[in-house]
C-alpha cells in the first residue's frame, strides 16, 4: 500500500512538473483539443446511427428517431 501511496504521489509531482514547462502547456491544449474533436465528430456518428435506425412501429416502418421526438410520418 506505502508503494502505491509513493507512485502516486510521484506521478502528481510528474504532472505538476510537466505543467510548469510551456511546451507541456502547448502540447496538452493541442490533445486536448484534438479529443474534442473526436468526440464531436463519434458523437454526431452516433446521433446519425441512431436517425437511420428502422423500427417497426404502429403498422409500419418508421425512424425511431422521429417516433421518439414524438413526430409522426
Amino acid at each position: 500500500m506505502v508503494t502505491l501511496i509513493k507512485r502516486l504521489e510521484k506521478s502528481v509531482v510528474g504532472v505538476q512538473a510537466m505543467f510548469r514547462s510551456n511546451k507541456a502547456q502547448q502540447d496538452y491544449r493541442r490533445m486536448k483539443l484534438a479529443h474534442e474533436e473526436d468526440q464531436l465528430e463519434y458523437d454526431g456518428m452516433k446521433e446519425l446511427d441512431q436517425i437511420a435506425t428502422v423500427s417497426w412501429c404502429g403498422g409500419s416502418f418508421t425512424l425511431c428517431a422521429v417516433v421518439e421526438a414524438g413526430l409522426s410520418t
